[in-house]
């Protein structure tokens, strides 16, 4: 099984650890109602390391994702993300994922972890004799997810930047407790904050939160009606 770069830090702390999509996660700690409970009235930290991450420069990058994904990328300005479809020409889903926009012609997303290789395939397909510059960084960001109504009162102390305002769908570069870090308001359960970290600021870990399992984040999501679930998706036509 593939392998967080928490995972040692997992096993230390207890974690019961199973196999999820081909990953070595965390399914709890405490105890699914308990985590549950802290995200849902404190504060819950978890590992989301096995997503995926791209990037995308160059001056075709614009039409590249405009050609692949189903919603309006020119609509995103500096420093917001958007949630997106990326498509077949038949117009069925590869994949859903997240697009943030550094500057013109300068993208990052972030996709499913069971999707990375054809979601990296697909675009790569479609890059072909346009001028971008395709990365899978997938190897190199942690991606760390605060959920709670306390996520900004304990992250900030690590932050050097300010997180008060960044708006729903909004991002900030920063770091965390000195990682270089981005910084991304984009999940919809409890003001929460997500930080894809290069490299993970370890000591972090115990000093923001308690550890939370994967499973913990479902019922959180339920409770904001968002969808966990991409491979419901279809990948072929009705």
């Amino acid at each position: 099984m593939k392998k967080t770069p928490l995972n040692a830090v997992h096993h230390e702390l207890g974690a019961k650890m199973v196999d999820f999509g081909g990953w070595e996660m965390p399914v709890q700690y405490s105890g699914i109602l308990e985590e549950h409970e802290a995200v849902r009235t404190g504060t819950g930290l978890f590992d989301v390391s096995h997503m995926g991450e791209f990037t995308f420069r160059g001056p075709d990058t614009l039409k590249m994702l405009q050609s692949t994904t189903c919603n309006d990328v020119s609509k995103i300005v500096n420093g917001r993300a958007q949630y997106n479809g990326l498509l077949y020409p038949t117009a069925t889903f590869v994949d859903d994922l997240l697009v943030y926009k550094n500057a013109d012609n300068d993208y990052f997303a972030v996709v499913n972890a069971g999707n990375i290789d054809k979601d990296f395939e697909w675009f790569s397909e479609v890059a072909k004799g346009m001028e971008v510059e395709l990365v899978n960084r997938s190897d190199d960001y942690a991606l760390l997810a605060l959920q709670g109504p306390g996520s900004i009162a304990l992250l900030q102390p690590l932050a050097d930047v300010e997180l008060s305002p960044l708006k729903y769908y909004s991002f900030a570069n920063g770091t965390v407790d000195g990682a270089k870090a981005i910084l991304s308001r984009t999940v919809p359960e409890h003001d929460p904050l997500a930080a894809d970290v290069e490299p993970v600021p370890m000591t972090a870990v115990d000093r923001v939160a308690g550890p939370d399992g994967v499973v913990a984040r479902s019922p959180a999501a339920l409770a904001a009606e968002c969808e966990l679930a991409p491979e419901l998706l279809r990948t072929s036509p009705i």
